[in-house]
């Protein structure tokens, strides 16, 4: 392996673009560089120090610069999958066809019993709120209710002596708010209406969720191409892509030969963006994709 030998900057390679990616200079470097640049245009005796005018001058650009290039090269490495994070991530996954699942509510199920002797024939409308102990507000669940709205947008529900009626709820905040058995209390608003009615929930609910993390969608990313592939080629690029060396990957089908001749017909051509490696195991690595592509396409 090769000495570490520290790289010489200068106002052409503060920014460059290499067989390692993008690779931007430091903070420490700009300043140096900057310096280096002050005292060929002033003299060499020139006060750069941070009391001096001229240093700190030297010492914004230098924090500008160093800004400017961090920004481009965190937009650089939003590219990477691996790397990404939060929309940038989101938009890599959708060219797989992968979105970030969004987060949910918790639910669960009350019972609404009439203590009272005679039938109850109520409207009781979509927008009733019940509270928990916790003080949080659960709405009825229009999904999973099997009552039809009238035309009031409300649902009319004939409630018998003594018989409970299973209404479904849903928690008015997202996230996996607990919803243990006995959470829901009752009613948000008490009207006349509901004198007689009993609200109970015996069962523990279901805890929502918070939205997916990048970890979770990186993985979802990786694997869902080949596992869920529905042709020959995107079982190929699924396979490639979840491997750890390879960032992007297009298989191509070539039913006719090409015309340099350099691809024959009835060929499977794969393309593969790495990931960039250190100049030492750069052969090394173009090695060990050459077998890891030849074992996935055969």
């Amino acid at each position: 392996m090769s000495a570490l030998v520290n790289k010489a900057y200068d106002m052409s390679n503060l920014i460059a673009f290499n067989q390692n990616g993008l690779e931007v200079a430091s903070f420490v470097d700009i300043k140096k560089v900057l310096i280096q640049r002050a005292r060929a245009l002033y003299g060499s005796d020139i006060d750069i120090s941070d009391a001096s005018v001229d240093g700190q001058w030297i010492n914004e650009q230098a924090l500008l610069i160093n800004n400017i290039l961090q920004v481009l090269n965190s937009m650089y490495a939003s590219l990477e999958p691996s790397v990404a994070k939060g929309t940038a991530l989101d938009i890599l996954a959708s060219f797989s066809n992968i979105s970030r699942k969004s987060a949910t509510a918790s639910v669960c199920n009350v019972d609404i019993t009439n203590t009272s002797t005679t039938d109850k024939k109520l409207s009781i409308s979509k927008d009733t709120k019940f509270v928990d102990k916790n003080g949080l507000t659960w709405s009825i669940d229009q999904t999973r209710i099997s009552y039809s709205l009238n035309a009031n947008n409300a649902y009319d529900i004939d409630f018998k002596p003594n018989e409970a009626v299973i209404i479904p709820l849903v928690c008015d905040d997202l996230g996996p708010t607990s919803i243990y058995a006995n959470t829901i209390s009752g009613f948000m608003e008490i009207n006349n209406d509901f004198a007689d009615l009993e609200v109970t929930q015996p069962d523990v609910g279901t805890k929502g969720t918070y939205n997916e993390s990048d970890e979770s969608l990186r993985a979802r990313r990786s694997n869902s191409a080949a596992n869920e592939s529905t042709t020959v080629l995107e079982g190929i690029q699924g396979a490639l892509i979840s491997n750890s060396a390879i960032v992007d990957a297009k298989a191509i089908n070539h039913t006719e030969a090409t015309a340099d001749g350099l691809i024959a017909a009835h060929t499977v051509e794969v393309i593969v963006r790495r990931r960039y490696q250190n100049a030492d195991s750069d052969q090394a690595t173009l090695d060990g994709l050459d077998k890891i592509i030849a074992d996935i396409v055969h």
